[in-house]
C-alpha cells in the first residue's frame, strides 16, 4: 500500500490535470465515443512504453487472476463514464457537463450505504434532494430537444458510472497496482469501443485536433487517471470526492479563458448548490 501523503499528492495532481479534459474534448472534431476510444489507445501505448523503459514489466501483470473480472467490469463502467462525460460537454457546455457530473459524491454516499446494507441517513436524503434542485435550476427547459437538459442527463450518467467505479475499485482492487489497473481498464475500453470509431472523420481531422487528442490521451488520460487510480489505493472514495470538488471551478475558468464559453447565471446558481452539497457530503464522511 502507498502512503496517505503520496496518495494526496497524486490526487491533487490528478484533479488539476483532469480539469483540462473538457476544453480538450470540445477542441476535437470527433464524436464522444471515437474520442474515448482513440484517447485510450494512445494512453495504453504511452503507459506500456513507460513500463518497458522503466524496467517495470512486472506491472503488465495483475497480482491475481481473480482481479481480471473486476478490472473488466470497471473498464466497462469507465467506457460509459468517459463517453457520456464528453458527450455531455459536446452537446451543451463544459460547465453543465462537469457540474452535473459532480453529483457523484452524493451518489457515492448512497451507493456505499446500499453496499453496506443500511439505510442512508436523513441528511444524505436531503442532500440528494438538494442536488436534484441544483440540476433543475441549471436546466432552463425540460424539452427533450433542449441541449442543456440532455447535457445534464449525460452528465448524471457519467456521475453514476464514475461513483460505481470509484467505490468498486476501492473495494475490489486495493491490493493491485494503480498503474496496472489503469493499463487494463484502457485495454478493455479500446476493445469495447474500437468498432464504433468514426474513421472517416478521424482521417480528416486537422493537425490541431490531433494535437488535442494526443494531449488528451497522454496527459489527461495516461497521467491524470493513473494518478487517480494511485490515489484510490490510499484514500477512500469519500475523501476523494471532497478534494475533487476543486475540479469544476478550474474547468469552468479554463473553458471561459480558452474557448470563450461563459456559463449562464442559472448554471452557476444550480452548480453552486451541487458543489456545496458535494463538499458537505465529502467533508462529513471524511470527518467520520
Amino acid at each position: 500500500m502507498i502512503s496517505h501523503q503520496r496518495g494526496l499528492f497524486a490526487l491533487y495532481s490528478a484533479v488539476l490535470i483532469l480539469a483540462v479534459n473538457g476544453v480538450l474534448c470540445k477542441s476535437i472534431a470527433l464524436d464522444a465515443v471515437s474520442i474515448t476510444s482513440l484517447r485510450c489507445a494512445i494512453a495504453f501505448m504511452v503507459i506500456s512504453l513507460f513500463f518497458t523503459l522503466g524496467n517495470n514489466r512486472h506491472l503488465f501483470k495483475l497480482s491475481s487472476a481473480k482481479s481480471i473480472l473486476p478490472v473488466t467490469i470497471i473498464g466497462l463502467l469507465m467506457t460509459v463514464h468517459w463517453s457520456s462525460f464528453f458527450h455531455a460537454m459536446q452537446i451543451s457546455t463544459v460547465a453543465i457537463g462537469i457540474l452535473a457530473h459532480y453529483c457523484f459524491p452524493v451518489i457515492t454516499v448512497l451507493l456505499e450505504a446500499a453496499l453496506n446494507r443500511r439505510l442512508p441517513a436523513l441528511k444524505d436524503v436531503l442532500a440528494s434532494l438538494a442536488v436534484i434542485v441544483g440540476v433543475a435550476i441549471m436546466v432552463p427547459s425540460w424539452d427533450l430537444n433542449n441541449q442543456a437538459l440532455m447535457g445534464a442527463a449525460f452528465g448524471l450518467l457519467s456521475a453514476l458510472t464514475w461513483a460505481c467505479r470509484n467505490v468498486l475499485q476501492g473495494r475490489w482492487l486495493a491490493h493491485e497496482s494503480g498503474q496496472s489497473i489503469m493499463l487494463y481498464q484502457l485495454l478493455v475500453i479500446v476493445i469495447v469501443t474500437a468498432a464504433f470509431i468514426d474513421w472517416p472523420a478521424a482521417t480528416q481531422m486537422s493537425e490541431r485536433s490531433w494535437l488535442m487528442l494526443i494531449l488528451l490521451g497522454v496527459v489527461g488520460t495516461a497521467f491524470g487517471h493513473t494518478l487517480f487510480s494511485i490515489a484510490l489505493r490510499a484514500i477512500n472514495a469519500k475523501s476523494i470526492a471532497l478534494i475533487a470538488c476543486l475540479q469544476p471551478p478550474v474547468a469552468i475558468f479554463l473553458s471561459w479563458l480558452l474557448i470563450d464559453e461563459m456559463p449562464s447565471s442559472t448554471t452557476l446558481i444550480g452548480g453552486s448548490i451541487i458543489l456545496a452539497v458535494a463538499g458537505f457530503e465529502a467533508a462529513k464522511q471524511r470527518a467520520k
